[in-house]
């Protein structure tokens, strides 16, 4: 019996240990049009938030030191959708016309370009089980 129960809570340890990890998401930037300013990135793990800005899971600012970058983040398994944009004049917010339609560089995971209204998260998730790398283009 008291082997059983070591067993059982042995099983109980490595399948959580499993659950909690986190994994590594990579997430290159393509076509910057400009190394100027700032890369705001957005990163998403609710339906419901998605793209608002105060709704990130994570949120992130990058200096643009060149025309294609790279950042690596921990994160735990899941889905997430990722919007991100060229904050061209470090004014920490993604500029738009009277219409709402950005007039600085933006994107979104798997490369979701929209024609009338922002993507949803479904369009735009991205599973990350293991070590995952993603490419997002930038739109201008």
């Amino acid at each position: 019996m008291k082997t059983l129960f070591l067993l059982a809570a042995f099983t109980v340890s490595v399948f959580s240990t499993a659950i909690s990890q986190n994994v590594t998401l990579t997430i290159k930037i393509s076509g910057i049009s400009s190394v100027t300013g700032n890369i705001g990135i957005g990163i998403y793990n609710d339906a419901d938030q998605f793209p608002d800005v105060g709704g990130e899971y994570k949120k992130i600012t990058l200096k643009v030191t060149a025309t294609t970058m790279q950042y690596d983040i921990s994160l735990p398994a899941g889905s997430y959708a990722i919007a991100l944009f060229h904050d061209e004049n470090s004014d920490g917010e993604c500029n738009t016309n009277w219409l709402g339609i950005p007039t600085e560089g933006y994107g979104f995971s798997n490369n979701i370009e929209p024609v009338v209204s922002a993507p949803s998260f479904n369009e735009t998730k991205v599973s990350v089980a293991k070590h995952t790398t993603i490419t997002i283009n930038m739109i201008y």
